[in-house]
């Protein structure tokens, strides 16, 4: 009775205790929760040994963690538990591949988000004592685990651990011998398949477990022969001397002028140094690999950058490679013997191994530029277009490669004729302060030097002048009447209006006695010089004054295809704007041709205004298309019905075998696009 009562007593003290655990939170029971979904990985069941197995007495852990966790009940299998491990580095990087135990257990190892999930039996769940596997190297726990509730109830785990240099390493310092450029390129530190470092300096040290070093070590990598060694533990400083992957390379010059100058040219591969030529152009040059390999070779002032590809295919070869000098220059400056700049004339410079042709400038200064040139040497100038040589011209080393120009004074004349159109005409020359040079009558023969003259010619009481410069001009027509009447006559001949002839017609005095043909002229020279917005604003005027002018076929043809040039610039408005006035004046013509040209002009006359039609309204076509202007298609009809009557009088002509044929023939293949374009986007 006596030992019943005892154990009754021990029933109650245990009864007490646990309530006073589950009290104050030291034991938690509960019913079992549903794990809900989430983002941790899997579990992983603890092997059997460790549910039943007591826990050992282990030697201290490298990291230890104690946890509990909410039991969880499956149906038909003991109450389990789940706990999941976060492992990371001090600045909260996760820790791929640690292993953890607990007691003589394997867990697992933590994914690649540094996790481990774990299921244990529930009565284990206060034992839990997690650490890191024996031997996981470089890691240490660093403060105590971090442990909260889930959601669902579980427990999460967060070990902190820190870098640690372990006994078992040994530190080892890599001492490489590359010569004066150092170390060219990264290179791997290997051993068998593995790549244990990347070395990227002269020295370098690491740590490197003992048990590795009773295998080789292999260093690989561009430009260097690879090198195989082993690490003595007691003796851990290697010196290896790297034996480059290089090719000897001879250098010479495509000229001969620097054969001498071939020393100290800077060899160097993708930007970097890496070798330099001795005083005869030869180098020992690194190269990473054999095959392929683009090299840089410079030397400042004789040979600029270049680039060079070589093949290599035997590292025992002598290969050579010739680059290209620097050319030398000498400038001159060309001035006359008034001190006037001989300015964009052709010149030549000839002498051995050289022969050069230039122009010069508005400043009468030219460059000459060739590898042969060279100072103290005697060279020919010559003008072709002036007549003038100066033969004995030297380069003075004070000059030679220098931007400092070479005064040269040359003397030039010019054999001027100047002659009026009328022969009783009294002529008079004056240079540009107002001198008078010679007079005479209807025409004056005289050599002059560059520069700007006046000639005056007077007949019947009128004077008239013009300006001229010998070196652009020898002979000099001077008119003696109206600027109008002139031209008509002259263009009769073939003449060519001179950009005088155009002043004198744009100034024309309005109370002139050919104030309003003076206005079509102006109008027409205008277009032919491409003076496009000096012309219509002629033909303009020109419609303003004589109102008749809107029946004239060639004048509205001549208007219209001014007002198309314009249109070619300028912004969309404006420049519908310009095509529809084009399309007026031509659609005048159109009207009227039938009627106003003569027969045998009337087909050519046709070709041009259908031509020029087809052209303003495919234009129109694609502006209104771009401005989203519904008169697109219009547009669009109008240029395949002007094209269609092109097409049908251009076929005519070629069954005639008429001339019109051949000088249509690239609008008609320009009209053929422009319907294919027109019909595919209608």
């Amino acid at each position: 009775m006596k030992r019943i009562s005892v154990i009754l007593n021990i029933v109650l003290l245990l009864g007490f205790l646990i309530y006073v655990g589950i009290d104050t939170g030291w034991i938690r029971i509960g019913p079992p929760k549903k794990a809900e979904p989430s983002s941790q990985p899997s579990p992983a069941r603890l092997p059997e040994q460790a549910k039943s197995g007591p826990r050992p007495a282990a030697s201290p852990p490298e990291a230890i963690v104690e946890g509990t966790a909410t039991p969880t009940e499956e149906s038909g299998s003991p109450t389990q538990t789940m706990l999941h491990f976060q492992v990371q580095d001090a600045s909260g990087t996760p820790l791929t591949g640690i292993p953890l135990m607990a007691g003589t257990s394997k867990l697992g190892v933590t994914d690649e988000n540094g996790k481990l999930s774990v299921e244990i039996p529930a009565e284990r769940a206060i034992e839990m004592v997690a650490q890191l596997q024996p031997g996981t190297p470089d890691y240490q726990l660093q403060g105590t685990p971090a442990i909260s509730t889930l959601p669902d109830g579980s427990q999460q785990i967060v070990l902190t651990l820190s870098s640690v240099e372990k006994s078992n390493k040994v530190k080892v310092r890599l001492l490489l011998k590359t010569g004066r450029q150092g170390l060219l390129a990264p290179l791997k530190l290997r051993q068998g398949e593995k790549t244990i470092a990347t070395i990227q300096s002269d020295s370098s040290e690491l740590y490197l477990p003992k048990e590795t070093l009773a295998e080789p070590f292999q260093l690989t990598g561009p430009f260097y022969q690879p090198f195989s060694f082993q690490v003595d533990p007691l003796n851990p400083v290697v010196v290896i001397p790297l034996e480059p992957l290089q090719v000897a390379l001879q250098v010479t010059d495509s000229t001969g002028i620097y054969a001498d100058r071939l020393d100290g040219l800077q060899i160097a591969y993708r930007g970097r140094p890496i070798a330099r030529t001795n005083d005869r152009g030869e180098a020992l040059v690194p190269i990473p690999k054999p095959g392929p390999v683009v090299l840089e070779l410079e030397k400042p002032g004789y040979f600029p950058r270049q680039k060079r590809r070589l093949v290599v295919d035997d590292l025992s070869k002598l290969y050579k490679i010739t680059v290209v000098p620097q050319p030398h220059f000498v400038v001159v400056q060309f001035i006359d013997d008034q001190k006037v700049p001989i300015k964009n004339a052709r010149v030549t410079l000839t002498g051995r191994q050289v022969s050069l042709l230039g122009k010069t400038d508005d400043q009468g200064l030219v460059l000459f530029r060739h590898w042969y040139l060279r100072p103290g040497a005697k060279y020919r100038i010559t003008f072709p277009d002036l007549q003038v040589e100066y033969p004995d011209f030297v380069i003075e080393k004070d000059y030679f490669d220098q931007k400092t120009p070479v005064p040269v004074m040359l003397t030039l004349r010019f054999d001027c004729l100047i002659q009026a159109d009328a022969p009783d005409a009294s002529l008079r020359l004056l240079d540009a302060h107002g001198q008078v040079l010679a007079e005479g009558t209807g025409e004056l023969t005289i050599a002059l030097p560059q520069g700007t003259y006046k000639v005056e010619a007077r007949r019947n009481g009128t004077t008239f002048s013009r300006l001229f410069n010998p070196s652009e001009e020898t002979t000099i027509q001077v008119r003696t009447s109206d600027i109008v009447v002139y031209l008509k006559s002259r263009l009769a001949e073939g003449y060519q209006p001179t950009e005088q002839d155009w002043q004198a017609l744009w100034n024309y005095p309005t109370d002139g006695p050919h104030y309003v043909e003076s206005l079509r002229l102006a109008g027409t020279l205008a277009f032919e010089q491409q003076k496009y917005v000096q012309a219509y604003q002629a033909f303009n005027r020109y419609l303003v004054a004589r109102p008749e002018a809107q029946y004239d076929v060639l004048f509205l043809l001549r208007f219209g295809e001014t007002a198309l040039e314009i249109a070619q610039k300028g912004s969309p408005e404006n420049r519908v704007a310009m095509l529809e006035k084009a399309k007026q004046h031509l659609t005048g013509a159109q009207m009227l041709y039938m009627e106003k040209i003569a027969i045998k002009k009337r087909r050519e006359v046709a070709l041009r205004v259908y031509y020029d039609l087809a052209e303003v309204n495919f234009a129109l076509f694609n502006l209104y298309r771009e401005m989203e202007n519904l008169n697109y298609e219009q547009a669009g009809r109008d240029a395949l019905a002007a094209i269609e009557n092109f097409m049908l009088r251009y076929r005519s002509a070629q069954q005639d075998g008429a001339p019109e044929a051949g000088t249509f023939k690239e609008q008609y293949l320009r009209l053929k696009d422009i319907q294919e374009a027109v019909q595919v986007d209608l």
